[in-house]
C-alpha cells in the first residue's frame, strides 16, 4: 500500500511540474489550448477504460444551481472591484475594442477551455488521486495547488493567485456535486466574466496574446 502511495505522489509531482516547466522553458504558451484539448481527449479515453460513470456529466439539482449562481455572482462582484482597483485602465476593454471577437470567446471558452480543464483537473484528478488524498480539505487544497501551478505558464503572479482561489471553488463544487456540468458551468461563467472585464489581459503570454494582437 505504501509503495502505491509513494508512486502516486511521485506521479502527481511529475504531472504537475514537468509540463509546466516544459511550456515555460520552450516558450510555447500559444500551444496551451491544443495541449489542453489533446490531454482532455486522452483523459476521456482513460476514464472510459476505468468505467467512469459518464452519466455524472449532466448530474444536477435545482438547489445546487441556485447555490452556484449565488456564488458566481459573489465572485464576479469581487473580481470586478479587484480589477477596478488593480487595473482600471483595462476595465471592460475587450468587448469595447472588439465586440464580435468577444462574442466568439464567450461561446468558445466554455466548450474548448473550461470543459477540457474540468475533465482534466477535476474528474481525472479526483478519480486518480483521491485514493491517496483521503482527507477532504487536503484533497481540495492539493487540487487547487496543482491548478495554480499549471497556471504559472502565464508568468504572472496574479493569475496564479486567481487560479488557486478558482481551484478551491471548482474543487469544492466537484467534490460535493460530482457533476461535470455544474463545475464546468461555474468555471465558464467566472472565466467569461474575467475576460469581459479585462482580466484576460493577464493571460497575455498565452493564447490571449494572439487575440489581443488582433484588437
Amino acid at each position: 500500500m505504501k509503495k502505491i502511495y509513494y508512486k502516486k505522489i511521485f506521479e502527481l509531482l511529475i504531472v504537475t511540474f514537468f509540463p509546466t516547466f516544459i511550456i515555460i522553458f520552450f516558450n510555447i504558451q500559444k500551444l496551451v489550448l491544443p495541449i489542453v484539448i489533446l490531454t482532455a481527449i486522452l483523459t476521456f479515453i482513460y476514464l472510459s477504460k476505468k468505467n467512469y460513470k459518464f452519466g455524472n456529466f449532466l448530474k444536477t439539482k435545482k438547489r445546487d444551481l441556485k447555490k452556484i449562481s449565488l456564488r458566481v455572482i459573489s465572485v464576479c462582484i469581487i473580481l470586478f472591484f479587484l480589477n477596478y482597483f488593480i487595473s482600471p485602465e483595462i476595465l471592460l476593454i475587450f468587448p469595447y475594442l472588439d465586440f464580435k471577437l468577444w462574442i466568439v470567446i464567450m461561446i468558445l471558452y466554455p466548450v474548448f477551455s473550461a470543459f477540457p480543464q474540468e475533465l482534466i483537473f477535476r474528474v481525472f484528478f479526483f478519480e486518480r488521486y483521491s485514493v491517496i488524498l483521503k482527507n477532504k480539505n487536503l484533497l481540495i487544497f492539493i487540487n487547487a495547488f496543482v491548478f495554480a501551478i499549471m497556471h504559472c505558464i502565464y508568468l504572472n503572479f496574479i493569475i496564479v493567485i486567481l487560479a488557486f482561489c478558482g481551484g478551491i471553488i471548482f474543487a469544492s463544487n466537484y467534490y460535493y456535486n460530482k457533476s461535470v456540468f455544474l463545475v464546468t458551468l461555474e468555471h465558464a461563467l467566472i472565466g467569461n466574466f474575467m475576460f469581459s472585464i479585462g482580466l484576460g489581459h493577464y493571460f497575455f503570454q498565452g493564447n490571449i496574446k494572439y487575440i489581443y494582437s488582433l484588437i
